[in-house]
């Protein structure tokens, strides 16, 4: 039986999704709140985002909320961030079995419901704000999840290199905003940030799974009706302009290997075409940066490419001996200018398409994925199956390919940099 999708509004910019499949035993709901990024709000928003999930009024105590849970047969509620364009999205989600597998009868997926609109519509508060002491843990492990992005030197590089690349503009800031403005937060600040954001921002919401969704879709409704709702405008593409001038920062750090990540901007609207330019150039085991830059010259220890869709920029990531940085950096371009003028093979596009569209065939084998590909669709502004997807990855042409690489455009160099001599140590 094929994936059943409906769709409708149940308030001012709040959407309710379901996608029922019986191949699935778990069910999934996912509530997605799309808000404007800014340095001033990131912190709260991501630190309240963290708490809400930890308890709330009814199971105010850790230890009970956890048991709760595991009498709902292991199920699960937990939250995310992510950033998409200049919009930051703080996701609540939970996962539980199908009542039909329960034991005892139990409505799991509705009981589950209501304990995570009891989380997200009734936190546990005090004084004004959220409970301090569930606040000041989560508030500390994202200041440690901080303090050790240095440690993962490339994860480290691309935050930095972000900063460059989209300079004074929101999709520079981290998804936490600043370590200072985390310190700097209070339970009451982040609590009043949070009644913001259920008031202003779009809200996606989605059940998936293999279950019976009315009740539980019920709950969501009545629940979300009830909140005073003015919504802000989201912008979800903003593609970023290339800057005037090249621009190269280094930084140095005791690293045994360089980081270096190249920014190219384009204009060049149809996404899909974009995807698999940069699988091409540099997405697959099989594609230029990796056959010649890594392999045939051994300029890079590793080299690839990725292209952000919601900014139009492709972004070429690579960890490199300081000695050989200038050599990597210029063979890089000339790959890309090889790719504008035509010079890959029609077995590297085909190859490319099958690499892209497998990955595509597996977006509907887990709940999450299938929540995952119909949320993605909406920020793309599209409304494709996989099986739509995939017809149009086989449709693009040549063509079509050196035209998106021709587009692209030089903005930005950042370097992690070795500190000392030539060699690395």
């Amino acid at each position: 039986m094929p994936l059943i999708r409906n769709r409708k509004e149940i308030g001012k910019s709040i959407m309710l999704t379901t996608l029922s499949d019986k191949k699935f035993k778990t069910n999934m709901i996912s509530v997605r709140f799309v808000t404007k990024h800014t340095e001033d709000t990131a912190a709260a928003k991501t630190v309240a985002s963290s708490v809400v999930v930890s308890t709330n009024e009814k199971y105010p105590v850790k230890s009970d909320f956890t048991m709760k849970l595991g009498s709902l047969y292991g199920a699960t509620i937990s939250s995310n961030r992510s950033k998409y364009g200049d919009s930051l999205i703080i996701e609540f989600s939970a996962n539980g079995i199908l009542d039909s597998l329960a034991l005892d009868g139990e409505k799991v997926l509705s009981e589950l419901t209501s304990m995570l609109c009891d989380c997200i519509f009734r936190p546990y508060l005090k004084n004004g704000g959220f409970d301090e002491n569930e606040f000041n843990v989560r508030k500390k492990e994202l200041l440690d999840t901080i303090d050790a992005e240095i440690n993962e030197k490339r994860r480290y590089a691309m935050t930095r290199a972000v900063r460059t690349v989209y300079e004074n503009e929101p999709a520079a800031i981290p998804y936490y905003g600043s370590r200072e403005s985390v310190e700097s937060l209070t339970p009451q600040k982040a609590y009043e940030t949070y009644l913001e954001m259920l008031k202003k921002a779009h809200i996606e919401i989605f059940i998936a799974g293999g279950g019976d969704f009315s009740e539980a879709a019920e709950i969501l409704t009545g629940e979300f009706s009830k909140i005073k709702r003015e919504p802000e405008e989201i912008v979800l593409r903003a593609i970023s302009k290339p800057k005037p001038e090249l621009k190269v920062v280094t930084e140095q750090l005791e690293v045994n290997q360089c980081v270096m990540v190249m920014a190219f901007k384009s204009e060049y609207q149809e996404t899909d075409v974009n995807k698999i330019m940069s699988a091409v150039y540099g997405g697959t085991p099989f594609s230029k940066l990796f056959a010649n830059v890594r392999e045939k010259l051994s300029l890079c220890y590793f080299c690839y490419s990725g292209f952000w869709e919601d900014k139009g920029t492709l972004l070429v990531i690579s960890g490199v001996d300081k000695k050989n940085i200038s050599l990597a950096r210029e063979e890089i371009s000339n790959q890309l200018s090889a790719m504008a003028n035509g010079d890959f093979t029609d077995d590297d596009l085909e190859n490319t398409k099958r690499s892209i569209n497998g990955d595509v065939r597996s977006s509907y084998d887990t709940v999450e994925d299938v929540v995952s590909w119909f949320f993605n669709q909406w920020l793309r502004g599209t409304n494709m199956t996989v099986e739509e997807r995939i017809s149009r990855n086989n449709s693009i042409t040549r063509e079509e390919v050196t035209e998106a690489a021709k587009s692209l455009k030089p903005d930005s160099i950042y370097i992690l940099e070795s500190r000392g001599g030539e060699e690395n140590a």
